[in-house]
């Protein structure tokens, strides 16, 4: 748990630097990414009118499986700043860890992505199609789905509304 003493915040502020575990932060464990070492944190405190403002920094290392290829890779994860304002605290403590927690799982993307050309793995064999070519990607035009649909055989009739309706549609977006 990150606290700070309310009494100990003088005129010119409180100044803390420090390391601390996930376990720390109260961080869950997840099979997609996991800590790797302690996450370093800087936060400066100052006294206003009305209560107490906290300024922090944050930086942290994960390691993170890739939700396209599964490859296991790190992410730095960096917050240069982040504000909180604690109105009139009710104690001489204030308990920093929820806040800091939220910073840090704001702060990590939606999805892990080892590169932003990652090519995934092959749907049909499971390759890596980064670390190699599959003979069933040559093989394929298309996806699998769409050529099911393409197949369809629609009457005269079904095509033309169904080409109106594309037609209705885009003239909704522009």
């Amino acid at each position: 748990m990150i606290k700070i003493h309310v009494n100990q915040i003088d005129r010119n502020g409180l100044r803390i630097i420090g390391r601390g575990s996930p376990s720390d932060f109260s961080l869950p464990n997840e099979k997609s990414f996991s800590f790797v070492g302690d996450i370093s944190y800087s936060i400066f405190a100052n006294l206003v009118s009305g209560g107490v403002i906290v300024e922090s920094n944050i930086e942290a290392d994960l390691e993170c499986v890739c939700g396209r290829c599964l490859a296991v890779f790190r992410l730095p994860v960096r917050i240069p700043e982040s504000f909180h304002f604690f109105e009139n605290p009710s104690s001489d403590e204030i308990d920093l860890t929820a806040p800091l927690r939220e910073d840090i799982l704001m702060a990590l993307p939606q999805n892990f992505i080892c590169a932003e050309d990652c090519k995934g793995l092959c749907t049909s064999c499971g390759a890596n199609l980064n670390a190699e070519e599959c003979n069933c990607r040559s093989e394929e035009t298309g996806s699998e789905a769409w050529r099911k649909l393409d197949g369809l055989l629609l009457d005269e009739k079904t095509r033309s509304k169904t080409a109106a309706r594309g037609k209705k549609g885009q003239n909704k977006e522009s």
